[in-house]
């Protein structure tokens, strides 16, 4: 159960350091309407984070302690949050709550970014796959895997598409050339 309250406390301070790392007003709106995918990814945050507080209410009265299982989720929450801060940073001023791209907004290809599209987006499914190990329930795991990896697919077709549509060619090379989300694979 520890490990299940360690994730917990880990993923608010990952939801804080997410707003925390966006500089300038345009990284930090946030536009539902125009923007659907953020709004799919908030409700998945919220919901996996709802599914890890049921399971530390259920581990209080079925005590099912996995330690091994437990401890492997917080060092991929850890290795998740290294990744996303560092694709975070990287990225600077164009890291943004919504799909935005902006005038000046040019494709980073270095760092991360050289051998991935989208880093910060793996850092934060692999946090979430933590949390999921971090609970110690196959089905918490299962269903927040599923969920996780369903709307950062949605999200990932989303933003490949904007940034097509508004930086052309340039983008279009950098796509062939690099590989999606897992270096060298996909």
């Amino acid at each position: 159960m520890l490990t299940s309250i360690i994730a917990l406390c880990l993923l608010i301070i990952f939801l804080f350091l997410e707003n925390k790392l966006r500089f300038g007003s345009v990284a930090k709106e946030f536009n539902a309407k125009s923007d659907k995918s953020s709004f799919i990814l908030g409700f998945c945050y919220g919901l996996n984070m709802i599914l890890l507080f049921i399971n530390i209410i259920f581990m209080i009265f079925h005590n099912k302690n996995n330690a091994a299982m437990g401890v492997l989720g917080i060092v991929f929450m850890l290795i998740g949050f290294f990744l996303r801060i560092l694709a975070n940073l990287q990225l600077g001023k164009y890291y943004t709550k919504s799909l935005v791209v902006t005038e000046d907004q040019k494709v980073i290809s270095t760092g991360l970014y050289h051998f991935i599209r989208h880093p910060g987006y793996l850092g934060s499914i692999i946090t979430w796959i933590g949390a999921g190990l971090a609970s110690q329930n196959d089905f918490i795991l299962l269903v927040i895997l599923i969920i996780t990896i369903a709307a950062y697919w949605y999200r990932i077709i989303k933003e490949e598409d904007k940034l097509l549509m508004e930086m052309g060619d340039s983008y279009k090379i950098y796509m062939e050339k690099t590989k999606r989300i897992i270096p060298f694979i996909f």
